[in-house]
């Protein structure tokens, strides 16, 4: 889910298979991905039947013919392919910059609200000291997610009240729960409540951060 927010050389990589959502950091439309499998693999796909010819078997292995189930979305693959050209005109540095600018000012604003109630999720620690330090790497994308703690206890804060206070105050739309991701969340400790996730995107801006951290604020008192 991180092509089109980080670099990725499949040559350097080599992968057998890569898989991609085209609707992520690709930003074309829902209901198109990608599926890159090496040369080297051999796959059978027994729902594929374009090679077929009555009377002679089962259909050829012809790479790639052997995974194609069907009629591609033109619609969906000319904006995927305008998306790609729009990020490699703006420029990846640029890209990665401007993102890692605008995580620092989430992340450190997060955690100085709430009197320091407000636990970023994941692998860097939540602390002030170590914002810096986390966004140096070009590996940076652009999701943040929080549990938070009431002020002055230690009680958890209903993360679905406060994603309902953000979308009925200021039209801010979060993502609740598991993302997609139980396993990620038995891995990370929030099984039981999940988490609430903002995403920073290739046009968010300043002012948009600052109005989400001020409802958070709001929010918690």
């Amino acid at each position: 889910q991180t092509a089109g927010i980080i670099p990725i050389n499949l040559t350097e990589l080599d992968p057998d298979v890569f898989v991609f959502a085209g609707h992520k950091g690709t930003l074309t439309a829902h209901g198109l991905g990608g599926l890159y499998i090496s040369e080297r693999i051999s796959m059978e796909c027994p729902t594929a039947a374009c090679e077929y010819v009555p009377g002679r078997g089962r259909p050829p292995s012809i790479f790639p013919s052997y995974c194609d189930t069907g009629s591609a979305p033109m619609m969906a693959m000319a904006g995927l392919n305008a998306g790609l050209q729009w990020l490699k005109a703006q420029g990846w540095e640029k890209l990665l910059t401007r993102r890692r600018e605008l995580v620092h000012k989430l992340r450190f604003g997060l955690l100085h609200i709430g009197n320091g109630k407000i636990e970023i999720v994941g692998d860097v620690a939540s602390t002030k000291e170590s914002i810096p330090m986390a966004i140096e790497s070009d590996q940076v994308t652009g999701a943040v997610s929080i549990v938070a703690a009431a002020p002055n206890t230690d009680q958890q804060v209903s993360m679905q009240d406060l994603n309902q206070h953000l979308k009925e105050s200021a039209d801010i739309v979060a993502s609740l729960g598991f993302q997609c991701s139980p396993l990620g969340h038995e891995a990370l400790g929030t099984s039981q409540s999940g988490t609430l996730r903002f995403s920073v995107g290739v046009v968010t801006t300043d002012q948009e951060i600052e109005r989400l951290l001020v409802e958070i604020q709001k929010f918690l008192g």
